[in-house]
């Protein structure tokens, strides 16, 4: 599922997608620039991370875009830092969040997930893609 078109005009906003089943997934302006800017620094690899946030009734919101290492030799594969995942973990219990998803990107490819990142989908987190096309952040995708 599409979810946003890189449009940084409007600052300050909340971003907000309702997907077809119950529930769905925002994070504020900032959040969303932190993403792309993120995305955009690790052209051309891919760039890896977590979100911590909140999950209640289906409803998904972010409160803050992490980076991890991503371990992967290849410029378009990802492979999270375990150390990092636990890290991250951890701060998400200290601020009474968790890991509400796994994000990354797609240098010079579009934001639909890839048969990998299906099989390698975690259970129970969203899943966000950003297409990055020569160094700039394009759509995001967000599915579950």
């Amino acid at each position: 599922m599409r979810v946003f078109e890189n449009d940084r005009s409007v600052p300050g906003t909340v971003w907000t997608r309702r997907s077809e089943k119950p529930g769905g997934f925002t994070f504020a302006r900032s959040e969303y620039e932190t993403l792309l800017e993120l995305a955009e620094g690790a052209y051309p690899r891919e760039a890896c991370g977590l979100m911590l946030g909140t999950h209640e009734d289906g409803f998904i919101t972010v409160h803050s875009v992490q980076p991890t290492r991503n371990l992967a030799t290849a410029d378009d594969h990802f492979d999270l830092d375990p150390g990092d995942i636990v890290r991250l973990d951890r701060t998400a219990r200290e601020r009474n969040q968790q890991i509400v998803a796994v994000w990354h990107s797609h240098p010079d490819a579009d934001g639909k997930p890839s048969r990998e990142d299906l099989l390698g989908q975690w259970g129970g987190v969203a899943q966000v893609i950003v297409s990055v096309w020569d160094g700039g952040a394009g759509e995001v995708w967000v599915w579950s």
